[in-house]
């Protein structure tokens, strides 16, 4: 259950976890049907979902593609679904997420979970 601290520094718990996903999850951060040329493409769309809401620079998205160029394609997570990520840095402004769901989905080099749609 999420929670937060009150004015005396206890922690409390906070009935409205609706607020607290919109602050991770707004609206701006939702690119829904939209096309990919490749894994590099999709992982750009994600940061710009990132980017329009004001959780990090472009930066950021250069070190999600950076990061799955070095490790592979670790962030393929389940059938169909990545989860890009690279590690904190001075490009993250803010904690939140981008959700893409890709009109087709597009292969990241996973065999397991290959191909990606969301």
């Amino acid at each position: 259950m999420p929670s937060h601290s009150n004015e005396k520094g206890k922690i409390v718990a906070n009935n409205d976890a609706t607020s607290d996903i919109d602050g991770f999850l707004p609206d701006s951060s939702f690119l829904l049907d939209v096309p990919a040329e490749d894994w590099k493409d999709a992982i750009r769309l994600a940061g710009k979902g990132l980017v329009a809401s004001g959780f990090t620079t472009d930066a950021y998205t250069d070190e999600m593609i950076a990061t799955v160029e070095k490790m592979g394609p670790y962030i393929v997570i389940a059938p169909g679904m990545a989860l890009a990520h690279s590690r904190p840095s001075e490009a993250v402004l803010h904690t939140g997420l981008s959700w893409v769901r890709l009109s087709t989905p597009v292969e990241f080099g996973n065999k397991a979970n290959d191909p990606v749609s969301s």
